[in-house]
């Protein structure tokens, strides 16, 4: 399982522009369960990529999808 939170602590950079803070970041989670990847035994390139995943405002506990 991996997680991606929407918070600037999970960014390897972050930089803000003029219109926009820190602040207007949405709090949302994505958590990716499960990941099926089939790669191309020639070439090592993947030719098809499958995730069951569950999204969430951060807080909420709810799922969005």
């Amino acid at each position: 399982m991996a997680s991606f939170t929407n918070a600037v602590v999970a960014y390897d950079t972050y930089s803000a522009g003029p219109l926009f803070s820190e602040d207007d970041l949405e709090p949302w989670i994505l958590t990716l369960d499960e990941l099926d990847a089939q790669f191309d035994e020639a070439t090592g390139r993947p030719t098809s990529l499958h995730g069951v995943r569950d999204a969430h405002r951060a807080g909420s506990g709810t799922p969005s999808g």
